[in-house]
């Protein structure tokens, strides 16, 4: 017969404790500990640095590059990608942030009136026909219009949209960047009304014309949204008739359009027709309108006491995101995407466009303009004989 043997199972529960041959030293196990500690304190230190920073307000400023400023009087600036422009009616160059002359292009025209649209600038001869389109590197298009242009705007694929008029006919047209002319309406004084500003989507597919007009014997905007993105003519996908004058509208998006009105805004989403997302109205009129990607806003004189203005910025979708107040007497504003420029002469307050302070100071000499440069927190400074860059601290 063949021999059996019971074999023992031994379960986990019975096996005999082994000891743990890996096991970890105290005072490892206590330096471990301190170093994550400490880790936490170092990132806990780091965050109550950047609110810190977030909610510090500076009051001077560094000056970084200086370069001497004809004193021509009637040249202008503006800025793209943080570098600044300067026209006249002699000419358009770029210098970049250390006073190097990227380029320069000279013409001739009487009144030059440009727009910015990263990375184009088409520059208008306004009263007249001409028409020059840059980009970073210098430019890329000139073009004659068939009636003198009175206001353009430019797209970031280069598309240059003109309100155009002469004593007979008033045409709201868009052209490529080599002056093709892609669209061309002619507006009806008897059935649309004057055309007085235009927006245009940043795809170039969408656009808004504001007309004004009279009804019943009052002033009334006829604000008219198309559509280019299916058919080349474009058709009509709405018309909303507004009391008084709409001077401004800011597409945000591609598919959300800003309407600014004597004493408000209507924000719209035009992706398939239009609809009124928000209204935003005031009993006063502003004095000053900005808008950003993502924020809009509107600056009141202020009349309870708590400041000389009043800013109240909005989100896009027509949401109060800060009411702020302030007593410096501005004569210009500049707004980005982050930021709000509140400056005059001698002193100048910068706004987060969440509406936070974040710089309140004098200048050491007399500004003709302020401008923000590429670097977050550096700025353009204009003064009589000399442009400079500025970093606040």
């Amino acid at each position: 017969m063949a021999e059996t043997r019971d074999e023992e199972i031994t379960t986990k529960d019975s096996l005999p404790q082994q000891e743990n041959d890996f096991a970890e030293d105290p005072s490892a196990k206590k330096a471990r500990r301190t170093v994550f500690l400490i880790g936490l304190l170092v990132l806990a230190g780091v965050l109550l640095y950047a609110v810190f920073r977030n909610n510090q307000v500076c009051t001077s400023y560094d000056t970084v590059t200086e370069f001497a400023r004809s004193k021509a009087c009637s040249e202008h600036y503006d800025v793209m990608n943080g570098d600044l422009i300067r026209y006249s009616s002699d000419g358009i160059s770029l210098t970049d942030p250390s006073g190097s002359v990227v380029w320069n292009r000279t013409y001739g025209l009487s009144n030059p009136v440009t727009a910015v649209c990263r990375p184009y600038i088409t520059v208008a001869d306004q009263g007249s026909s001409n028409v020059y389109v840059f980009n970073t590197y210098g430019q890329v298009g000139a073009f004659t219009a068939s009636v003198p242009i009175q206001t353009v705007t430019v797209t970031d694929d280069g598309i240059t949209g003109a309100i155009l008029s002469d004593a007979a006919n008033n045409y709201v047209n868009l052209y490529s960047i080599k002056g093709g002319l892609l669209v061309n309406i002619k507006a009806s004084l008897e059935n649309t009304g004057y055309p007085v500003a235009m927006a245009l989507s940043p795809s170039s597919e969408r656009m808004a014309v504001s007309y004004l007009a009279m009804a019943d014997s009052k002033a009334v905007s006829r604000v008219v949204f198309y559509d280019f993105s299916g058919n080349e003519d474009g058709k009509v996908t709405g018309t909303e008739v507004l009391d008084g004058i709409c001077p401004k509208i800011s597409f945000v998006s591609n598919s959300r359009a800003v309407v600014f009105c004597e004493y408000g805004a209507r924000i719209y989403d035009v992706s398939g027709g239009i609809s009124l997302v928000q209204t935003v109205d005031f009993k006063e009129e502003a004095r000053s309108v900005f808008c950003g990607s993502s924020k809009f806003g509107f600056i009141f004189r202020n009349t309870d006491g708590q400041g000389k203005y009043r800013l109240e910025v909005f989100d896009t979708s027509g949401s109060s995101v800060q009411t702020v107040y302030f007593d410096l007497d501005y004569t210009n504003i500049y707004a980005t995407d982050d930021e709000i420029l509140i400056y005059n002469s001698s002193a100048a307050l910068v706004y987060r466009m969440g509406g936070k302070l974040k710089f309140s100071g004098e200048f050491e000499d007399q500004v003709y303009m302020m401008l923000p440069a590429k670097e977050l927190g550096t700025y353009w400074i204009v003064k009589d004989d000399s442009v400079s860059v500025i970093q606040i601290e």
